[in-house]
């Protein structure tokens, strides 16, 4: 009668034994898995975090640029007297400044958003007469910091 017993136990033993090792497999691979997701999350937090500071090393590269040459006499003539060729004037500095500083264009606006003049003047699709998006204002671009003048 003991053998029978110890017969009958066996096979529920080792389902006990299968069942708990799949619990362990189980265990295991969630464990693993949360620690890799938390890992992940960590270094995903660390690289926006350099591109972020990278990002506003270079915008803040520029910031002043619209500042310096925003009271230059080849940028107020349009401004103050449009349809002239100040426009032109105008233009062909926007150039020279954008060779300089390595931008890809240099735009100036009149107070309604409209391109007075631009860098890119000589190119297929030069941006004259754009007029920016409606509710973008130029308070509002500074305000987002965002070149006004620089893109």
């Amino acid at each position: 009668m003991a053998t029978q017993e110890r017969l009958t136990s066996r096979p529920f033993l080792a389902l006990c034994l299968i069942a708990v090792l799949i619990l362990v497999v189980y265990q295991t691979a969630t464990i693993s898995r949360e620690r890799a997701l938390a890992d992940l999350q960590h270094r995903t937090a660390a690289d926006l975090g350099r591109y972020s500071l990278s990002l506003q090393q270079e915008l803040d590269r520029y910031k002043d640029i619209p500042k310096l040459i925003s009271t230059h006499s080849e940028l107020l003539n349009p401004l103050l007297h449009p349809g002239s060729d100040a426009e032109a004037r105008a233009s062909l500095y926007l150039e020279k400044v954008n060779e300089t500083i390595g931008a890809s264009d240099a735009y100036l606006m009149n107070t309604e958003g409209l391109t007075v003049a631009a860098s890119n003047w000589d190119k297929e699709k030069p941006s004259w007469g754009v007029i920016l998006p409606s509710g973008l204002t130029l308070k509002t671009a500074s305000a987002a910091r965002q070149a006004a003048i620089l893109r």
